[in-house]
């Protein structure tokens, strides 16, 4: 190979490294940018937080005492027109207390220690108020101690607690403020993390008295409840907050499913390993359509989480709840998600219904018969559906090379023709008013919804930025310890869309599965309609990914095509990238040989270069034209070696986007225990602590792809073996040749297994036709 072609290919491999290391420097500013700029929020978001906690001197806190004098403080106490309600520290409390005002006598004779518990000296209703739905409150937490009583900030909406400051280790009476004064609402029980009004408790029910305009809180009441269908595809986990799904799991391939085409990898056996409450399929406890009684845990592992879910803390309880408005196929109110009851519960049918003060909406769901991973969905709404919104769920992440792929994409009817066109990831919500679409596509690359409307929806749709820490990835229980994986750096995305202003039954058609090519291909078919022409066109959904994949795309294809026929000889994707990378060196064996005879013609030319190059050593214009009159009469050119790198540039590149988004080889692996999965890098080995570049992870496949490379340059370099005789250009070739393979095994480190495979077979079948074309040139010279 000529000095020219090698100077191209480093300096291409270069310009890829450095493009690669400048993005990889670039995205960590911004990462930095973000995190400075997320810890300055959140510390003004803090200090807002801490300006909402009342002075304990401003609640309705009294102590009481356990002597007549009033020295002893026994706790504190809730005052509300006269009576005192505090928690029982014991089983069995004192008849007799004191407060400022006198003594108290304790009102109740059942007695359950750390619940509530009332001390007066006559009985009147305790006037208190109710929340409305749809809007988030503060309440005041307050947790009674002897020594001085703590107040935690929390805020209240739909039923659910969430704490922004720090939550209650202990039981605590919530408190909210209305009309100019503190009354008492809730038990919190930290247990369960859960608010329980008062009014449920047998001793306080007779006591309580509800003043306001507010609706009804027995809504707000309703305990989240799980409902599961499941067939051999999909485990759809329902709510009946938004009548929603909260989990859509997809089983993995095993011998009791040989249906599934879906493969564990590292990251959910990591998960299972070391997270194993967050590798619970369903995550809470659910009911079945077969039995009344609640299932009380999930089956560990064994699923695959096509949408995020909430993250479970190692002592059970919840360390971030996903919000229910998140979920995927809610309907929501601007926000508000509406709570739902079941109706019909059998094994492949459920039923919702809800009735609020505007609209009566009935929601059922069932599998379909005609084909896998097919979710079909009606949605009846009585009433004015105005301001209604379908979700779409937020999908986990998947990885490629280090980096997240999400896609949002609609099919809409232009001119009596059907188009796909991508959306441009939204920062932070896009609303689009001005198409209708034929459907939505919510993915990671690999996986992903397809919501199709089966009837006339509203005009546009809406795209949401999720921030990746109000929706983290399960991706953060990673390592957390090195935060590999911090939770902002993968927002999630979400789709909506509008119901028209106008009662009605709306149908729909939901894929949730696997982005393949024979899956999507086959709901075509089947949904396509030859009289009409209709055709879903749901293989539109999937993506390729990148600058050049208006390029590579075509490429891609092509390599798949060829892949698949030689995975159907071998039932092997590895065997299959080597078969295909045969071939298409057999394709450019005439220009691949070409270029090796001109190398080989310049190197005897050497000699003759050098002594022009000292001959006019004065005058390099003259000899710079000598060279190439020296070239033509032999017949070679200096950049015929150029030409097979640029002819196989598309390709490699073509080979990387075939990875990133050809779900096929996601998970297939080529070597047990090595090489587990193609679209990821190789894993001989890996340790906790993170190194720089390296990671947690050894990867062989790009050292052993930098030493072919080496091999193959020396070979084909043909230096004399007593290295005095090497003039200054072979000692220049020698230095580029191993820069050139330490570059290339950088830049390979961390690329897809799938990849180095293919460019070590590549080399090597180089090496092997390198050999063959000049041991073939040296029998024609004799």
């Amino acid at each position: 190979m000529d000095k020219r072609s090698i100077f191209f290919i480093i300096l291409l491999a270069l310009s890829f490294y450095f493009m690669q290391s400048w993005f990889a420097e670039s995205e960590k500013k911004k990462s930095q940018n973000r995190i400075t700029q997320f810890q300055h929020e959140q510390k003004t978001l803090q200090q807002d937080l801490s300006n909402k906690i009342t002075e304990l001197k401003d609640l309705p806190l009294v102590p009481i005492y356990s002597d007549k004098e009033k020295k002893q403080v026994l706790t504190y106490a809730v005052e509300t027109e006269g009576q005192y309600i505090t928690l029982a520290w014991d089983s069995h409390l004192p008849e007799q207390l004191y407060t400022k005002d006198g003594m108290v006598q304790l009102a109740f004779k059942n007695i359950r220690k750390n619940e509530p518990v009332l001390y007066s000296n006559w009985s009147h209703p305790i006037i208190t108020t109710d929340l409305p739905s749809g809007s988030s409150f503060d309440l005041q937490l307050v947790t009674l101690d002897q020594e001085k009583p703590q107040i935690f900030l929390g805020q209240y909406q739909d039923g659910f607690i969430r704490f922004p400051l720090q939550s209650p280790q202990s039981n605590a009476l919530a408190l909210f403020y209305w009309q100019g004064k503190y009354h008492l609402l809730f038990f919190y029980d930290a247990s369960t993390q859960k608010l329980v009004p008062l009014q449920t408790f047998s001793n306080f029910s007779h006591l309580i008295e509800k003043k306001g305009v507010s609706p009804s809180i027995s809504d707000q009441s309703i305990e989240e409840k799980f409902y599961v269908l499941e067939n051999d595809y999909l485990q759809l986990v329902f709510s009946n907050y938004g009548g929603a799904l909260s989990e859509i799991n997809l089983p993995f391939q095993a011998k009791f499913n040989n249906k599934s085409i879906i493969h564990p990898i590292e990251f959910d056996k990591k998960i299972e390993k070391d997270n194993p409450k967050n590798a619970l399929f369903p995550l809470q406890s659910y009911y079945t359509y077969d039995t009344s009684i609640l299932h009380d845990k999930g089956t560990s592992g064994k699923y695959y989480p096509l949408i995020r879910r909430s993250i479970i803390a190692q002592n059970g309880t919840y360390k971030t709840r996903l919000l229910p408005e998140l979920y995927a196929l809610a309907i929501i109110d601007h926000n508000e998600t509406i709570k739902f009851r079941v109706t019909r519960f059998e094994k492949s049918f459920i039923e919702f219904e809800a009735t609020t003060s505007q609209r009566k909406i009935k929601k059922t769901f069932s599998f379909s018969t005609k084909a896998p991973y097919i979710i079909e969905a009606s949605i009846s709404i009585e009433g004015n559906p105005q301001g209604l919104y379908l979700t779409s769920g937020l999908p986990e992440v998947e990885l490629v090379s280090g980096n997240s792929l999400p896609s949002l994409k609609y099919k809409i009817s232009k001119n009596g023709k059907n188009t796909v066109e991508k959306i441009t990831l939204p920062k932070p919500k896009s609303i689009v008013t001005s198409l209708s679409p034929n459907w939505i596509s919510n993915a990671n690359g690999f996986f992903g919804l397809i919501i199709d409307p089966l009837s006339q929806m509203g005009l546009g749709y809406e795209s949401r930025k999720i921030l990746g820490t109000t929706a983290p990835s399960r991706l953060t229980l990673i390592d957390p310890e090195y935060n590999l994986y911090p939770a902002d750096k993968f927002p999630a995305y979400e789709l909506l869309l509008p119901f028209p202003a106008r009662s009605g039954t709306y149908n729909f058609r939901v894929y949730t599965g696997p982005f393949q090519k024979s899956l999507l291909t086959i709901a075509d078919d089947i949904y396509s309609d030859p009289v009409t022409g209709y055709n879903p066109d749901y293989l539109g959904a999937i993506s390729f990914h990148g600058w050049f994949s208006f390029i590579s795309e075509p490429f891609a294809k092509f390599l798949f095509l060829l892949m698949s026929f030689f995975f159907k000889l071998t039932h092997s994707w590895g065997f299959s990238i080597i078969l295909l990378t045969f071939v298409l060196r057999l394709m450019l064996y005439p220009l691949n040989t070409w270029s090796i005879r001109s190398t080989a013609k310049m190197q005897e030319l050497g000699p003759k270069v050098k002594a022009l190059q000292a001959k006019y050593k004065k005058d390099p214009k003259k000899g710079q034209i000598e060279t190439m009159k020296l070239y033509r009469e032999a017949g070679v050119n200096p950049l015929t070696g150029c030409f097979p790198i640029l002819i196989q540039m598309p390709f490699l590149i073509g080979m990387f986007d075939l990875l990133k988004s050809t779900f096929e080889l996601r998970g297939v692996g080529f070597i047990p225990g090595w090489i587990d999965n193609l679209t990821a890098p190789d894993v001989l080995f890996s340790w906790n602590y993170p190194i720089l570049f390296l990671g947690t992870e050894f990867h062989l496949l790009p050292l052993l792809l930098g030493g072919v490379m080496f091999l193959q340059q020396k070979i084909s370099s043909k230096l004399p073996k007593n290295k005095k005789e090497w003039t200054d250009q072979q000692k220049q070739q020698k230095m580029m040749n191993n820069i050139m393979a330490i570059v290339f095994t950088l830049l390979f480190y961390n690329f897809p297994s799938g990849l180095n495979l293919y460019w070590i077979s590549s080399m090597l079948m180089g090496m092997i036709q390198q050999w063959y074309t000049t041991k073939k040139m040296n029998l024609q010279t004799k």
